[in-house]
């Protein structure tokens, strides 16, 4: 996004528009969880809380971006229950760890069931300082 900021006149209209677009799609997904991948190529999933084998995104307090699969708030034990509830046609993911685990989510992820899927390019624009102020504060003012 460096270079975007370089732009001017219709294509910058243009830019910020598409920027107004996203952030008003990101809000509007505030319920549902959401997956990426980072720019090292490793699969990243929002934050969730799982009740009754169900994960339900939550939004952190001091940011909404999602965390690394299979690390800190996203386990490979709630990977796993992320999995089924993503995964339309149950084929599951049995005995899967790892990269092998993450594989799996990041292809159920992009197939849209029970997750939306955001771009790196997206998240980046997201995880802009002022934008990323703006949507915060969107989602923990709630649905309108």
């Amino acid at each position: 996004t460096g270079s975007m900021k370089e732009l001017v006149g219709e294509d910058l209209t243009k830019y910020n528009d598409w920027v107004k677009q996203l952030k008003d799609r990101f809000v509007a997904d505030r319920e549902k969880m959401f997956a990426s991948v980072a720019s090292n190529g490793v699969l990243t999933v929002s934050l969730s809380e799982v009740t009754d084998g169900v994960p339900k995104r939550v939004i952190g307090a001091k940011s909404f971006m999602p965390t690394v699969a299979g690390t800190g708030g996203n386990p490979v034990s709630k990977m796993k229950v992320v999995a089924t509830y993503i995964d339309e046609k149950g084929v599951g993911a049995g005995a899967l760890a790892g990269a092998e685990l993450n594989t799996y989510v990041e292809l159920l992820a992009r197939e849209e069931h029970n997750i939306v899927w955001y771009t790196p390019e997206e998240l980046e624009v997201l995880g802009e300082e002022a934008v990323k102020k703006d949507v915060l504060a969107r989602l923990r003012a709630g649905p309108k």
